[in-house]
C-alpha cells in the first residue's frame, strides 16, 4: 500500500508540475505568492490567479498552481496544486492533490483527494479516500472509504456500502450495489462487472 500511495504521489506531482510548465508556456499572469487572512485582507485580489505559495486562513483566488496550505483554500476556477487544508474547493477542473477534512471540486478531478469528505460534481481520474467519497460523474481510479458512491465506475469501490449505476470493475464490502446491473444488482462482500 505504501509503494502504491508513493507512486501515485509520484504520479500526481509530475502532472501538476507538466501542466504548471504548460500554464507558464501559454503565459498566463499570476502571482508568485499569495498571503491572506480572509478575503479582502490578503497580500492579491481574489480575482488574482496564483503561481506559487498561497498561505492563509482563509485564500480565495481565481486559479491556482502550485501549493496551497489554509484552513479554507477556496480557489474559484481551476487549479493544477497540493492543496492541504481543512476545507479545500475548486469551482473548476482540479489536477493535483486535495488534503483535508472536506474536498469539493465542481467540475472534472485529476489526481488523489484524502479527506473524511470528498466530491466531486464531474469526472475523476485518480484516487479518492476517505469516510465518505462521492462522484457525480464518472470514476476512473479507486474510491477507498467507509461509503463510496458514483454515478459510473471503471475500477474498484472498497468500503462497507458501495453504491454505482454503472459498474465496470468491482466492488468490495459489506454492502455493493450496482444498481444498472441487470442480474445481482445488489450483493455482499463482492460485486463485480466488466
Amino acid at each position: 500500500m505504501k509503494s502504491f500511495s508513493l507512486r501515485l504521489i509520484i504520479v500526481t506531482l509530475f502532472i501538476v508540475t507538466t501542466h504548471s510548465a504548460l500554464a507558464q508556456e501559454k503565459e498566463i499572469p499570476g502571482a508568485p505568492l499569495q498571503l491572506s487572512l480572509f478575503p479582502p485582507l490578503q497580500l492579491r485580489s481574489s480575482k488574482t490567479p496564483i503561481a506559487g505559495l498561497r498561505l492563509g486562513i482563509f485564500a480565495k483566488n481565481v486559479e491556482m498552481s502550485g501549493i496551497g496550505i489554509g484552513i479554507i483554500n477556496w480557489t474559484s476556477e481551476d487549479i493544477s496544486a497540493l492543496q492541504w487544508g481543512v476545507f479545500n474547493y475548486t469551482g473548476g477542473t482540479a489536477v493535483g492533490i486535495q488534503w483535508g477534512i472536506a474536498n469539493i471540486v465542481h467540475d472534472n478531478f485529476i489526481g488523489w483527494q484524502a479527506s473524511a469528505y470528498n466530491w466531486n460534481a464531474g469526472n475523476t481520474v485518480g484516487l479518492q479516500s476517505g469516510v465518505f467519497n462521492g462522484e457525480g460523474g464518472n470514476i476512473t481510479g479507486v474510491q477507498f472509504g467507509l461509503c463510496n458512491y458514483s454515478h459510473s465506475i471503471i475500477g474498484l469501490q472498497l468500503g462497507l456500502l458501495n453504491i454505482t449505476e454503472k459498474l465496470h470493475g468491482i466492488q468490495i464490502g459489506v454492502l455493493n450495489i450496482a444498481s444498472g446491473k441487470e442480474s445481482l444488482p445488489v450483493l455482499p462482500i463482492i460485486n463485480a462487472a466488466f
